[in-house]
């Protein structure tokens, strides 16, 4: 009890714009009802907070779960250090994923939260220059 008037003592904050479950892992199944409750209670009391979520799990292991859909972000897969790679947004390897929950719940596939694509791109006329530009496109 102690550590949920923590946590709702710091998501009351204007600036605070979320939580963020991370390891251990809050999906072992041991972790699994009480993360559920403490999820549960975070959307309820503060809906327009965002709720992140890291496990090990893959999406398709996990999806079934009852709380999964009140996540607003899940990095899926397992951290493997020979594919670490430091430039990767939000995750640590390259396996894992950064996928829009209620998205790929409606989709009924996954939808990843962000997808950077490079373009090339070349406008006419003086003083335009012609290079890459990097776009996100969300899906």
């Amino acid at each position: 009890m102690k550590q949920r008037g923590i946590i709702a003592k710091e998501l009351e904050k204007g600036y605070v714009s979320g939580i963020t479950f991370s390891g251990g892992d809050p999906l072992y199944p041991g972790n699994r009802e009480e993360t559920g409750r403490l999820i549960r209670k975070v959307k309820q009391e503060f809906p327009d907070k965002t709720i992140w979520l890291y496990t090990g799990y893959t999406w398709e292991e996990i999806n079934d779960l009852p709380y999964i859909g009140l996540i607003d972000v899940l990095v899926d897969g397992r951290f493997e250090e020979e594919l670490a790679d430091s430039s990767l947004k939000w995750k640590g390897s390259s396996n894992q994923r950064v996928i829009r929950v209620k998205k790929s719940m409606e989709a009924k596939r996954v939808i990843l939260h962000q997808e950077k694509r490079k373009r090339q791109c070349a406008l006419a006329g003086e003083g335009f220059v012609k290079g890459t530009v990097d776009l996100y496109r969300y899906q």
